[in-house]
């Protein structure tokens, strides 16, 4: 049975090159070779022009696979024969006619949409993770000290402690990977992006206990006190987060379409 383009996505590298070739030799001949063969013995010379394995790969799977992965398999069909056509109709019964139909059918404009909203996603759910591990780096606890003149604050009194920072920056890195591997886990991302939900209501709840203290003790502090500093450093990831938890709902919902 010829594998659908979907299902070829989905295959590994090395599986990936074995189902390219047989892929395109199901729907695709070299006429005297299977002549040759015995195979189809009635074979007329099929109508249209000599096709390019690389050319028929790039247009069914470019925006899917790696132009190495095309062009290996490419190579190999190249080499094998120089006449390749497409396998006349009037030679399949009505299965392989109907087959041939379904592995075309995921490269049609609905798919070619659906590959493109999951791309778009993709990206930008990448571009915005990226952006809150810039904000995430920025954050400094090494200077958050008071001076003796300022509220007897110490390093309890922001919204997040180092660790909380630091976990939070491994959950976006493990978003970062997930999202950029070729078969993305939904489980995964859905874990990651309920901690940074997780991580927002703790600031959230500090805010609301702290919030009028910490800016009584900006104001005053005319720049000498860090502690606020990281406490608004902290609240100016809220924003970001609130972005990447959106879109990564919009990626798992192109997501799950795909699967």
């Amino acid at each position: 049975m010829v594998m659908t383009v979907r299902e070829i996505v989905g295959l590994d590298f090395y599986e990936q090159h074995s189902a390219l070739i047989e892929w395109f030799r199901d729907l695709f001949c070299d006429p005297d070779q299977d002549a040759m063969a015995g195979i189809k013995k009635s074979y007329r010379w099929p109508p249209g022009d000599v096709v390019t394995p690389l050319e028929e790969l790039q247009h069914n799977f470019g925006k899917h696979l790696s132009r190495q992965t095309l062009e290996m398999a490419a190579n190999e069909l190249t080499a094998a024969s120089q006449n390749w056509r497409i396998r006349p109709d009037e030679f399949a019964d009505g299965e392989e006619i109907e087959i041939r139909g379904r592995a075309f059918a995921a490269d049609d404009r609905a798919g070619q949409r659906l590959w493109h909203g999951y791309n778009e996603a993709r990206d930008d759910l990448l571009s915005k993770l990226s952006e809150l591990s810039t904000k995430i780096d920025a954050i400094d606890f090494s200077s958050a000290r008071f001076g003796h003149n300022h509220p007897p604050e110490t390093l309890a009194d922001v919204p997040a402690s180092k660790l909380d920072i630091a976990e939070l920056k491994a959950s976006v890195l493990s978003l970062q990977n997930e999202v950029a591997a070729q078969k993305p886990n939904p489980e995964t991302l859905v874990r990651h992006s309920g901690k940074l939900l997780e991580f927002t209501k703790k600031v959230l709840a500090w805010s609301g206990e702290r919030g009028t203290k910490l800016v009584d003790a900006a104001l005053s502090s005319t720049g000498k006190v860090a502690g606020p500093v990281i406490a608004l450093d902290i609240f100016d990831l809220l924003p970001n987060i609130y972005q990447v938890t959106a879109a990564t709902e919009q990626f798992l919902g192109m997501l799950k379409v795909l699967l």
